[in-house]
Order: structure tokens, then C-alpha cells, then sequence
């Protein structure tokens, strides 16, 4: 068995697309995910499974879709390579709650960093590695160009943020 988590994107944001953390826990024990645990209400999914990631991935978001009635990204990590991620993370310097991760379920578009450089506020560092993003949002995320920019830069794929706070936190759980 390995320990992975899943990323789930987009979800128990304001009012709309509410997915209870016991109700993402019994969809994935019912999927034959093991170990099963959530760590905090932004759809953050520890699990054990023999499965390949991909198709880990696949079958939450399908399960989801049905069970919530809306599409939810969903991206696979093995506890591993988040701890690999953690340690080599360029920006570790920062604020662990401004620094983020970004995890896409594919490589990112070829040449995001320019494009998010090209929009960031002083203080800003960015650096794109295949499918993750690190990111140092010295002044917080949600008053960022480049952070909000972010989504219509990776269509049509997605990327799911998380702080390193947060990356740690699991990286930890899942020891």
C-alpha cells in the first residue's frame, strides 16, 4: 500500500460546492481507499491504496461528481514525493503561509513562471517544476495578480494550491 494524498480543488469555498469531510471520508473508504483521514475542510484527502495514482484520481473525482452532483479537480500525490516537495521547496524562506505548492494533475504550461512573473507584486518568487508550482506570496495570495490570474494561465488544466503549512502538516500525518 502506498500513502498518498489527494487534492481536492474548489470545494467548501463560501456557499456552493460543500463537500462535508465525513461524507468525502465514507465516499473514499466506500472506494476501497484505506487509512482514510481529511485534514482541515479544504479537501485534503490522506489515503492508502495498491491502485496507480492516476487511477486514484480518477475514480474520486468520478465518485464525487456523483455523490455531490458537481465536477470537483482532484489531484494525486504520493506522501513520498510531498516530502521530497517540502524539502526541495526554492522559497522555504517564507512565510509557510503565504509559500504554496500548486500540484496540477499534468505538466504546466511552458512558460507559466514568465507569464506569473510578469503580473506579480514586489516580494513575489515563483518557480514551475513539471506539474508543481512554487510559489511565494510574500503579501498573501488572495490580493495577488499573479495568484488570481492563475487559473486562466493552466486552461485547460488545473492547479490546486496549498501552503507549505498546510503540505507539512500532511507530510507529517502520513509518516
Amino acid at each position: 500500500m502506498t500513502v498518498r494524498v489527494a487534492f481536492l480543488r474548489g470545494i467548501n469555498v463560501g456557499k456552493a460546492h460543500r463537500v462535508p469531510m465525513a461524507g468525502l471520508r465514507a465516499l473514499a473508504t466506500g472506494l476501497g481507499l484505506t487509512d482514510v483521514a481529511t485534514h482541515l475542510q479544504s479537501g485534503n484527502l490522506l489515503h492508502s491504496s495498491e491502485a496507480d495514482p492516476e487511477a486514484d484520481r480518477l475514480r474520486l473525482a468520478a465518485a464525487l461528481e456523483e455523490a455531490f452532483g458537481f465536477t470537483v479537480d482532484v489531484v494525486v500525490v504520493e506522501a513520498d514525493r510531498l516530502a521530497d516537495l517540502v524539502a526541495a521547496h526554492p522559497f522555504a524562506d517564507g512565510d509557510p503561509k503565504r509559500v504554496h505548492l500548486g500540484f496540477a494533475p499534468g505538466a504546466l504550461p511552458h512558460g507559466l513562471r514568465d507569464e506569473l512573473e510578469a503580473l506579480a507584486r514586489e516580494g513575489e518568487r515563483f518557480e514551475v517544476r513539471d506539474d508543481v508550482l512554487f510559489a511565494d506570496f510574500g503579501q498573501g495570495v488572495h490580493d495577488s495578480r499573479a495568484g488570481n490570474a492563475l487559473a486562466r494561465l493552466v486552461r485547460p488544466g488545473f492547479v490546486t494550491l496549498r501552503n507549505l503549512a498546510t503540505v507539512g502538516a500532511l507530510v507529517e500525518r502520513s509518516r
